[in-house]
């Protein structure tokens, strides 16, 4: 779930002034980028960096990538950390050349706006074809009766991985994964549709508020409600 779908899953609930996501990171700065107010709650975008901060995606092959195309989120600044305290081998793996390797995927469009889809350690595999998984769940957020939804990799024999939604339904509704699978499939290319579902009362949730993706792989792999 990204920052934009749980502001968007709290105004649902509490209504009043509105709320922002601006992006940054502990190791970086407390804000590297501001939001747009008119953007689309469920997929913000940032306006680009003041100095000293700058930002650049690349891909697995380290090239920097054009407007356009997904890539690894680096940052430099002088804001930057040290490193982690006592973790040289943790600090050499994000600190690269003066780079700060954020693990977020996004990508910056032409009019120079800068989008975060994911996480790189989220991003599944299936049958070669890389899927995001915030993609899916910004189309399935939009589902009527979806009230909250996670989407995550599992284990496929023939693919490698395979889609899996998790999916809160709103109070009143009682659709079945067969109804997701009709959304998904005319809001979805074919190998970003889930191929299966698992209904849960709520998601679960870290400190940070988060959603562990592997604590939503040990419930779908012990859990009678997936379909």
């Amino acid at each position: 779930m990204t920052a934009g779908m749980l502001l968007l899953s709290v105004a649902r609930r509490i209504p009043g002034p509105a709320a922002l996501v601006a992006y940054g990171t502990s190791a970086s700065a407390p804000v590297v980028m501001e939001p747009v107010f008119d953007a689309d709650p469920i997929e913000p975008r940032y306006v680009p960096p003041a100095a000293p901060a700058i930002i650049g995606f690349v891909g697995a092959d380290g090239a920097v990538h054009p407007p356009g195309e997904t890539g690894e989120l680096l940052v430099s600044s002088e804001t930057l950390f040290a490193g982690y305290f006592r973790r040289p081998e943790a600090t050499a793996d994000v600190l690269r050349d003066g780079w700060l390797h954020t693990g977020d995927i996004g990508r910056v469009d032409k009019a120079g706006y800068v989008y975060i889809t994911d996480r790189l350690e989220d991003m599944i595999v299936t049958g070669g074809m890389n899927v995001y998984p915030a993609e899916v769940e910004q189309a399935l957020s939009r589902m009527p009766g979806v009230a909250e939804v996670a989407v995550f990799g599992a284990p496929d024999e023939r693919w490698g991985q395979t889609v899996v939604g998790a999916i809160v339904r709103a109070p009143g509704y009682t659709f079945d994964a067969a109804v997701v699978r009709e959304y998904s499939r005319r809001h979805l290319a074919s190998h970003k549709k889930p191929t299966a579902v698992l209904f849960l009362d709520a998601l679960p949730r870290n400190a940070a508020l988060k959603v562990p993706k592997p604590r939503l792989r040990e419930l779908y792999g012990t859990n009678a409600a997936r379909t």
